[in-house]
């Protein structure tokens, strides 16, 4: 019995240094309501992604769109690419929308090697994320 508590003791101090070990360096694609964001080379005529991908070379541009399956219910949406290894955001930016709006296509113009999350907020909630990868 005492060898069973001990073993149980064992499990449940070393259970979260072994869940730790097993993330991956990026949080997975976010996804709230419905919300997406895709991201692609080309967009169509109603500005939305042709064929999605997530990796991209060096200094490629890229679009990314933003369908959140609602209306926005805002004025601005904020769009930031963050750094994947650090979570820093490397860059910010607040689009002003109309409020009955429920998508958003822009280009991305960030060409260094590494892996980033690009992550949309709506009244600094977030939406959705996408992983991208530079190479």
């Amino acid at each position: 019995m005492q060898t069973r508590k001990i073993i149980l003791m064992l499990l449940i101090i070393l259970l979260p240094f072994f869940c730790l070990s097993c993330q991956d360096d990026l949080p997975s694609n976010v996804s709230v309501d419905g919300a997406v964001v895709e991201v692609g080379l080309e967009v169509n005529d109603d500005l939305e992604i042709v064929t999605p991908q997530t990796t991209f070379q060096a200094n490629e541009d890229f679009y990314f769109y933003f369908y959140n399956n609602q209306p926005f219910n805002t004025e601005r949406l904020t769009v930031q690419l963050v750094d994947g290894r650090n979570e820093k955001v490397l860059a910010e930016h607040t689009y002003e929308v109309d409020p009955g709006q429920t998508s958003l296509t822009d280009g991305i113009f960030f060409g260094n090697p590494g892996k980033y999350l690009i992550t949309v907020r709506i009244d600094g909630i977030v939406r959705a994320t996408r992983e991208v990868t530079i190479e």
